[in-house]
């Protein structure tokens, strides 16, 4: 009888990309050997001795480089020039200093805010509130009031709130 002979590098390279977990399994089912077979032959254990680990590590290898393509990936798409992020943040602090101007203003009565202004408070509903929550951020104290309860931390007045955030936006805010 005749020895069969078998390419073991294209047979290593199809149980990489295959969906066993074994060795052994795979290479009884694709040479057709029943397991007695199998275990009786030295020859085929011998060149398949290590597939396995080799398989794990050829995983893990391939996992992390595609992990890090993808990462790589996310931050092109998420990378914004730094002049723009800074400018878009520049801009942000601006309204900010305008609508608690707005606000300081109707708070005095000294010199009402114009319709305009009133126009911008209302299309820009929730920045008082963000502007609040960035103080409080600042200050190192809670964002919702309901972690005030039972806190030595009170929220900020609205005037004290002006203050501050002239503070942290800017002197020149007002």
């Amino acid at each position: 009888m005749s020895k069969a002979k078998y390419d073991w590098v294209q047979l290593k390279q199809e149980f990489f990309v295959s969906n066993e977990i074994e060795a052994s399994v795979f290479i009884r089912s694709k040479l057709g050997l029943s397991e007695k077979e199998f275990t009786s032959n030295g020859g085929v254990r011998k060149q398949i001795n290590g597939w396995a680990d080799d398989k794990r590590a050829w995983q893990r290898e391939r996992s992390k480089a595609t992990l890090k393509e993808a990462d790589q990936e996310l931050i092109e798409k998420l990378k914004i020039p730094l002049t723009e992020t800074l400018a878009i943040r520049n801009m942000l602090s601006q309204l900010d200093m305008k609508i608690l101007g707005i606000f300081l203003r109707i708070i005095d009565e000294k010199n009402p805010p114009k319709k305009a202004e009133i126009s911008l408070l209302k299309a820009y509903p929730d920045r008082l509130r963000d502007i609040w929550q960035r103080v409080q951020i600042e200050l190192g104290m809670p964002t919702n009031v309901s972690q005030l309860q039972g806190s030595e931390d009170k929220p900020l007045y609205f005037k004290d709130l002006v203050t501050k955030a002239r503070d942290i936006l800017g002197k020149d805010a007002f």
